[in-house]
């Protein structure tokens, strides 16, 4: 599926989808996407496996 945002930050909602999708390209989405999914582990932290 092929999709166009206005601004890279508007990409963003994609990360709803979690690993569901997969951003081919431009690569400034894909750097975007990295960054905020990065800022969201550090929030989170590595799962520590108990419930």
């Amino acid at each position: 599926m092929r999709l166009g945002y206005g601004e890279v930050r508007e990409a963003r909602s994609l990360l709803s989808f979690a690993d569901n999708v997969e951003v081919a390209g431009p690569p400034e989405i894909r750097e975007e996407l990295a960054r905020c999914a990065a800022a969201i582990t550090g929030v989170y932290g590595p799962p520590t496996g108990t419930p």
